[in-house]
């Protein structure tokens, strides 16, 4: 299975042209919109559509939840829920973490814990099993902002620690792009679009990850 994931489009489609072929599903971690509403999220979704019609997305702290009724009705939408799709199951969490910046989608770890075990119960039975998260988790190389401190959820952190999924796709962090692990865990911060997108590739068990 080859996926392709993107976050942080903030209402921007620039960077897109770069994804010139169809991959097996399309991720998108969050920020569709720039503190958008549902107008702006169907519009960027439509156009995402046309590279694939497999997408799942989780909405970011950036999105208000009003962004969460589009990706209802169009059955895309993997907050707080799970999904299992050629024995690999993906589940997600969507907002962020508590910012100083009052978004619209921000959320406790408590209640980023009870999302996150909430979707996770979906995919137990996967083989594989791939965590999408806006926010990444705490004190990797992907949530590291520009002044040196870590800013991701310690409940996402703690979370991989037990549950140890396969891969993480996360964003959020725009200047954290990169690729980390906890454990044998991935963690996978592609940045925003307009700088690239991450490609993973599952063979037989086996995942590779590039930021491109």
């Amino acid at each position: 299975m080859l996926l392709v994931c993107i976050s942080d489009l903030h209402g921007n489609l620039r960077g897109i042209e770069r994804i010139n072929f169809s991959p097996d599903l399309l991720i998108v971690a969050g920020d569709i919109t720039n503190f958008g509403r549902e107008r702006e999220a169907e519009s960027i979704l439509k156009q995402l559509l046309k590279i694939t019609d497999k997408i799942l997305v989780v909405p970011g702290n950036c999105d208000y939840p009003e962004v969460s009724k589009v990706l209802d009705e169009l059955e895309i939408n993997l907050w707080c829920r799970g999904k299992i799709i050629d024995r690999i199951g993906f589940f997600g969490v969507g907002g962020s973490n508590p910012t100083p910046f009052n978004t619209p989608l921000e959320y406790s770890e408590e209640e980023i814990k009870a999302c996150l075990n909430e979707g996770f119960t979906k995919v137990k039975e996967a083989e594989i099993k791939i965590l999408v998260s806006h926010p990444p988790p705490y004190n990797t190389k992907v949530d590291r902002i520009s002044s040196g401190l870590y800013v991701g959820s310690r409940a996402i952190r703690e979370f991989i620690e037990k549950t140890q999924p396969s891969l993480v796709l996360c964003g959020h962090i725009h200047e954290a792009r990169g690729i980390d692990k906890i454990k044998n865990t991935i963690i996978v911060n592609p940045g925003p679009l307009h700088r690239g997108y991450a490609r993973v590739e599952i063979d037989r068990g086996e995942i590779k990850v590039e930021v491109v």
